[in-house]
This record gives C-alpha cells, structure tokens and sequence, in this order.
C-alpha cells in the first residue's frame, strides 16, 4: 500500500509542470479527432504533422445540426489540482478554439473550456484555470472552474470555438501546464 501511495505521488509530481509537445509523436499518439457527426452534423477533422508540431484542420459545417470538431487527449485521469495555469503556442486560421477541460466521459455532462482567438503568427497564450468557464451542451452555464473538477479531469484538448461554417487550421507546438 506505501509503494502505491509513493507511485500516485510520483506520477502526480510528473504530471504538474508538464509539457506536451506535439512534436513528439508518442505523447499524442493516442489523441483523437471527434466531429459532429456522432450527432449527425457534417463537420470534418484531420490531423497532419508539422515541422512545428500537430495541424489540427477541417472544415465546420452547421448542416444537421453540426458545428464542432475537436482533437482531444485520452480519456485518462489527471488530477491538475496543483496546475494554476496552462500555456499554449499555436497559430491559426478560419475559426477560434477552445481549449477544453472534461471531467466526465458523457458528453451532455458540463465542461470547461476557454477562448484561443485566431492568431496567423505564433503566439502564447496562459490562462488561468481559475478563469476557464463551464459549458453545457454548447451553453455557457454561470459557474467556473474550481479546484474540486480540477481533481477529477479525464480529458483535455481542443474544439473549434464559434458556430459558423467554413475552413480552419490550427497549428500546435505545445501545451504547458504550469
């Protein structure tokens, strides 16, 4: 029982501080794309490397109630309780995308999610996990994120941000949890 308690401590001490880069292909070797078309819509996903990282890129339809694409980690469990902060350097076109925080594996359970606004050239961006604001079902709710759902996060990732159709390309370097 000690050395499971060590072992929970160590991979929670690896976890805090971290960088994902997404020029590392083992890091996000199991990431995925899900477009609306688990509901019906249209929209299409896809991913190709970079010299820099991940192209996240597709195309947003609003047909048959459509509207979303994402690229999101494994369903895992992160305990981000002693993360304040997550920085991000991307660069994109065509749509915003939210960085996105689950905390339940159903879909119409509420999330977390906040705004990274089309940039063509590179940028970095650190928000505060305090500030992220919880969504249900595409609805913004009054609540935000507090330590208690920071404790119980089982995926992250990004979501394209706006209802409204056309093209987008959302380049990724890295994410730092901070």
């Amino acid at each position: 029982m000690k050395l499971f308690g060590i072992l929970m401590i160590l991979n929670f001490a690896t976890f805090t501080n971290h960088k994902i880069s997404f020029q590392n292909e083992s890091e996000i070797a199991n990431w995925s794309i899900t477009n609306d078309g688990v509901m019906g819509g249209l929209s299409k996903g896809g991913v190709s490397a970079s010299d820099k990282g991940m192209i996240f890129f597709g195309e947003v339809s609003l047909k048959n109630f459509g509207g979303f694409t994402s690229y999101k980690s494994p369903f895992s469990s992160y305990d981000l309780s002693e993360v304040k902060k997550v920085q991000i350097r991307y660069r994109s076109t065509g749509h915003d995308m939210g960085f996105q925080l689950e905390t339940s594996k159903q879909f119409f359970q509420p999330y977390y999610k906040a705004n990274l606004p089309v940039s063509e050239d590179w940028t970095v961006i650190t928000l505060e996990l305090s500030e992220f604001n919880q969504y249900q079902m595409g609805d913004k709710t009054r609540n935000r994120l507090t330590e208690k759902e920071l404790k119980n996060i089982v995926r992250y990732g990004f979501i394209t941000n706006e209802k409204k159709e056309g093209a987008f390309k959302f380049e990724i370097d890295y994410i730092h949890f901070l």
